[in-house]
């Protein structure tokens, strides 16, 4: 409940046969299913923040850096999925999570020490 819209507005596909597909694989699978379906849809809709960041021209600001570092931790935890988990959540894995959550968290990083400092706790929590 409440996700729908959520995902519906990333543009993920419904989960074909999800009511089927739960009763068989139990709530455990399920909300594995469910993280990792939201965590694709942040992941879609934080890409869009970013080209509006950069619309903006706000690409190398605090929260461009914020947004990267969010994404890269995402990327991250995405990657742990096993690949027949993308196929039950109705999703693709399109990347390469754990080189995204790399490029992602380097970035922030870089962009967190120019403008606040190498000391900065923020910078410290990238």
């Amino acid at each position: 409940p409440g996700h729908e819209q959520f995902e519906e507005h990333a543009g993920l596909p419904p989960v074909p046969d999800f009511d089927a597909l739960a009763q068989e694989v139990g709530p455990r699978l399920r909300a594995f299913v469910w993280a990792l379906r939201l965590s694709h849809a942040s992941l879609r809709l934080s890409q869009e923040a970013l080209g509006v960041l950069r619309g903006l021209a706000e690409e190398e600001s605090l929260l461009a850096a914020q947004v990267m570092k969010d994404m890269g931790k995402v990327h991250g935890f995405v990657a742990r999925f096993r690949p027949a988990l993308f196929t039950l959540a109705g999703v693709r894995p399109d990347v390469d999570h754990e080189a995204e959550s790399q490029e992602y968290l380097t970035q922030a990083l870089i962009m967190q020490q120019r403008l606040q400092g190498v000391e900065h706790k923020n910078t410290a929590n990238v």
